[in-house]
């Protein structure tokens, strides 16, 4: 009897505490949202028509790995940095939409690929400050019951894990450095230091290719028409990864046909793939500034995205000889 009773007890306060710990978060959750829904993107509220003739987007990886210094130097042209982590096709798509009605197209667009574009969801708070109207964007709704999983309907933490994790990706990626131009070049020069973990395990996790669409793929065909009809230059540059990372990667193959195909489909886009060990040095540490066995993911280092960096603008000097114009 007893044993049954402090059993009714322990349950009782397991549910008071999962309940409570469930509306603080989501309490927090709220005054958080309510305080950063706030303003445009600053890209767009500090740009005027002429400011930049190329654009570089994409996520993280192209935040250290195609740095506007290097191409205003070896292109002489205008690039504006658009990436950042969690900027994926949809917000891209976005983000050019509403970039055309101010400024004049740029002339030439570095379209950074890497393994993960089709299976991440761009960053709810960078779409709301370009203003778009997202049905996706989910603020903590009371759990709803009879979802056929026992624990998610007695604990309300479990039943909004998909919330809670939302709003965790969102608080993180909210301090990420956007390193916003107001109109000048980026002078960041990348990362000099190396956390690469060389060793090679006998064993490590291998983490699979997500193919086209996957979640957001359908908007980067969008983007590439939009490209398209402006006339513009795209070339789409999938990323080295440090060779413990490539072996990690499972599915390159699909991965690199998607891409390629995507390429063909458009007049004016030209695949580069600098994943693959002939194109890129992915074995020397020294040009990657993390990355290994076992990690999905390898960023380039101030050396490697500064070679990176000459070997796309030979290969788009090559192309425009070859073309006879100029990008």
């Amino acid at each position: 009897m007893h044993f049954a009773a402090w059993c009714v007890f322990g349950l009782l306060c397991f549910l008071l505490l999962d309940h409570l710990f469930f509306l603080g978060i989501r309490e927090t959750a709220f005054q958080w949202y309510q305080h950063n829904e706030r303003g445009q993107d600053p890209l767009l509220t500090n740009l005027r028509r002429n400011d930049y003739d190329m654009l570089i987007m994409g996520s993280s990886r192209s935040c250290k790995a195609l740095l506007p210094i290097h191409f205003h130097e070896l292109l002489k042209r205008r690039p504006l940095q658009v990436s950042l982590k969690v900027k994926y096709p949809k917000y891209n798509y976005h983000f050019y939409s509403r970039y055309r009605r101010i400024s004049k197209p740029p002339a030439l667009v570095l379209y950074e690929v890497n393994f993960h574009l089709f299976s991440i969801q761009s960053w709810n708070l960078l779409m709301q400050k370009l203003f778009v109207d997202d049905p996706g964007i989910s603020r903590f709704p009371l759990p709803r019951f009879s979802s056929g999983n026992l624990i998610a309907d007695i604990s309300w933490l479990a039943a909004a894990k998909p919330e809670i994790e939302r709003f965790m990706q969102d608080f993180i990626s909210s301090h990420t450095d956007s390193r916003v131009q107001s109109g000048t070049i980026s002078t960041y020069l990348g990362q000099s230091e190396s956390r690469v973990r060389s060793f090679q395990p006998p064993r490590f996790r291998r983490i699979p290719y997500t193919p086209f669409p996957g979640i957001e793929g359908e908007y980067l065909v969008r983007l590439l028409d939009m490209f398209q009809q402006d006339g513009v230059k795209v070339f789409m540059v999938i990323l080295p990864d440090y060779i413990g990372t490539y072996h990690t990667l499972h599915g390159r193959k699909r991965y690199y046909q998607d891409i390629q195909d995507l390429c063909d489909r458009f007049e004016h886009v030209t695949c580069m793939n600098f994943h693959d060990p002939s194109a890129f040095d992915i074995q020397n540490a020294d040009c990657f500034n993390d990355g290994g066995w076992g990690s999905g993911n390898s960023h380039l280092s101030s050396r490697g995205a500064r070679r990176l960096a000459e070997i796309i603008c030979e290969r788009i000097a090559a192309e425009a000889h070859q073309k006879k114009t100029r990008y």
